[in-house]
């Protein structure tokens, strides 16, 4: 019997070391993962205050667009209704008969020209 009971004994010395490496092991591994845990989470919290940071500079970016589109559209508005209205106006001026050279005054601006060179 006494034999037995060293055996058991025994066993259960080794079992129990057996567990404290164990336990070492799994406390090492939670450590281990604590610092990826925080790691992760600085990560996490940087990566949120760069979309926040993008977040801000695109709605910035739109407002401006939003605003330079509208400036746009009025400057289109007013070169467009200003264009119509000088071609109206434009119309006005052209001559309604074909133009004809003027005989008399070609030949006296030839003259004094010629003079005025010679």
């Amino acid at each position: 019997m006494p034999y037995n009971i060293k055996s058991k004994h025994t066993v259960y010395f080794r079992m129990i070391q057996i567990m404290a490496v164990e336990k070492e092991l799994l406390i090492a591994e939670i450590e281990n993962l604590d610092t990826e845990t925080k790691e992760l989470l600085s990560e996490l919290i940087i990566n949120k205050i760069e979309e926040t940071q993008l977040q801000r500079d695109y709605a910035s970016a739109m407002a401006i667009y939003e605003e330079l589109s509208k400036e746009y559209q009025e400057i289109e508005s007013i070169y467009n209704s200003n264009y119509h209205s000088l071609q109206a106006g434009r119309l006005d001026l052209l001559p309604r008969t074909p133009i004809k050279p003027n005989k008399k005054f070609n030949p006296a601006i030839s003259g004094v020209l010629r003079l005025f060179l010679s």
